[in-house]
């Protein structure tokens, strides 16, 4: 059987790895930041690490997920959808907040890959996230001043 310790592990990676992910949501001064995702990664693991010891405990395998264990990540991702609706705002002209929603979203299934055990996966979709999150971004900013009819410098472009 995996020890309270392994999944205690889990959760504090987990945890790291969501706050990773609030680093760049502070930095773009999202609703959401470093405390926000790391609660979130954390919160996750400890929820399907509580599943599958719980499963351990009436006597199943560790190493297999239960019914238990799958209406555990769905209800995480569920539970997880309210909470990134509430960082969406709409105005008469845009919808912000989307990143930010998203962004938890994910920081969720690292949350869930950690806590079950994918260290891999989960860093894997952590570096993943962030070269998105961060990488991208460049080209968002292009792609919306060249909307917006402006040089990204906050001034009038040509035309």
């Amino acid at each position: 059987m995996i020890s309270e310790w392994d999944f205690l592990a889990r959760v504090a990676i987990a945890a790291l790895l969501g706050g990773t992910l609030g680093v760049e949501a502070d930095r773009r001064r999202a609703a959401a930041g470093i405390r926000t995702f790391s609660l979130v990664g954390m919160g996750s693991a400890a929820f399907i690490a509580w599943s599958i010891l719980i499963n351990a405990e009436a006597g199943g395998d560790t190493n297999t997920l239960t019914g238990l264990e799958v209406r555990m990540a769905a209800a995480i991702v569920a539970g997880v959808g309210f909470l990134g609706a509430g960082a969406i705002l709409r105005t008469d002209e845009r919808v912000r907040g989307l990143t930010t929603a998203a962004s938890i979203w994910i920081t969720a299934a690292i949350g869930l890959l950690i806590g079950s055990g994918f260290w891999i996966l989960g860093v894997g979709v952590t570096v993943l996230a962030l070269i998105i999150m961060i990488g991208l971004r460049p080209l968002h900013e292009s792609i919306r001043d060249s909307e917006d009819g402006t040089d990204g410098h906050g001034g009038s472009g040509p035309g």
